[in-house]
């Protein structure tokens, strides 16, 4: 974390001959297994709490499907600075670095699914009907998040209408309010098989507890997180005008993003993931 915080500190005061700000950008976006923990075990490694890891009695861990599903809401702002071009003089039109924030909500499931029981209740004019009973318990994580990121851009020629742009980058973010709550219920349905498919024809929800509605247990506190990233964008840029007026500057970006994460916790832990992020840019220019 040092070293990144020198890195962008590096940026920041380089002098006014090595590097120029030439713009702003601003995106929002979407980022897909991020910071969420991924798996019931590092649901584990983040609860400080592990009660709420106790299951009712009916479910069966042996026979569980597992269902992750994580995604973040992000958005944030770039400074773009230009860089010298030691050979021809000036500044690379086409060269860059932008320095920047990442802020927004991070969340989670793991659906743990244990099949009860499965019984034939009927068998008509060749079609089998079925009565299957699952034991539902799902974990959700939820936290804010905030990041700093600086990466190094070459792109195609920005003056004209349409541009590729790729690059690489370092970066690193921090979860705040953090939390891992739990519900559990049942599910019953009927179902009959003709033909080979299967058809739903009664479904209904059942709880484990007794005040009607599906048994929610009192969050716990997660454990404070760094995610430590290496970055790669890549994405394409339209410029709105070539006409010689002040809209000459602004582009709207579609960007893709991967990035390789090393996760340090609080309670000493760590992990390695990967993720992928989508972001919808604009940005000015000073051309």
């Amino acid at each position: 974390m040092k070293k990144l915080l020198f890195l962008f500190i590096a940026i920041a005061s380089t002098s006014h001959a090595q590097i120029k700000p030439i713009g702003v950008q601003f995106f929002v976006g979407n980022i897909v297994n991020s910071f969420s923990p991924n798996g019931l075990n590092e649901f584990k490694l983040m609860a400080e709490d592990q009660s709420i890891f106790a299951l009712n009695d009916s479910f069966k861990i042996s026979n569980s499907k597992f269902e992750n599903i994580n995604a973040s809401g992000i958005y944030g702002g770039h400074v773009l600075l230009s860089l010298p071009n030691k050979k021809a003089g000036g500044y690379h039109r086409n060269r860059m670095m932008r320095l920047g924030f990442t802020a927004g909500t991070s969340s989670g499931n793991v659906v743990m699914l244990s099949r009860l029981n499965e019984l034939q209740l009927d068998s008509i004019q060749g079609s089998a009907v079925f009565e299957r009973t699952d034991s539902v318990a799902m974990f959700s994580y939820h936290s804010s998040v905030f990041g700093l990121q600086t990466a190094y851009l070459i792109s195609g020629n920005t003056l004209r209408r349409f541009s590729l742009y790729g690059g690489l980058g370092v970066g690193f973010s921090s979860n705040f309010n953090a939390k891992i709550d739990k519900e559990e219920y049942s599910i019953t349905s009927k179902y009959f098989v003709f033909d080979g498919k299967k058809y739903t024809y009664d479904k209904k929800e059942y709880t484990f507890g007794d005040d009607g509605n599906r048994n929610n247990v009192e969050p716990v506190k997660a454990s404070t997180a760094i995610t430590y990233q290496v970055v790669v964008p890549l994405g394409v840029q339209w410029r709105i005008t070539k006409k010689d007026n002040w809209l000459k500057g602004v582009y709207v970006s579609l960007e893709m993003q991967g990035n390789l994460n090393y996760t340090k916790i609080k309670s000493g832990n760590s992990t390695f993931s990967l993720n992928s992020q989508s972001q919808l840019g604009l940005s000015w220019r000073n051309l």
